[in-house]
């Protein structure tokens, strides 16, 4: 059984000073390895962008990923076109 907890990682970019504020790139990244060891996957996504401004205020703006929206409407969509024809097209019973 994998370790959860050391699964997802959410990591923090090195902080860039653009003019009087300081932004950094929060990222959070998906890290399986092969059970031999060897191999394995990682997925980064940017998850935030943290903006601190010259008085010490900070703003956490969240990076809304449109793509996998989309890509889970699609095959919501897909799903239930499937469940519909295949309800359309069953042998009726007599």
């Amino acid at each position: 059984m994998p370790d959860f907890s050391s699964l997802f990682l959410t990591q923090e970019g090195e902080p860039q000073k653009v003019g009087d504020q300081t932004i950094t790139v929060v990222s959070r990244a998906l890290r399986w390895t092969w059970p031999m060891g060897f191999g394995g996957i990682v997925w980064n996504r940017p998850v935030a962008v943290k903006i601190q401004t010259a008085n010490g205020v900070e703003h956490v703006l969240p990076v809304v990923d449109e793509t996998r929206r989309q890509e889970i409407i699609i095959l919501a969509l897909g799903l239930v076109g499937a469940i519909l024809i295949s309800m359309l097209f069953r042998p009726r019973r007599s």
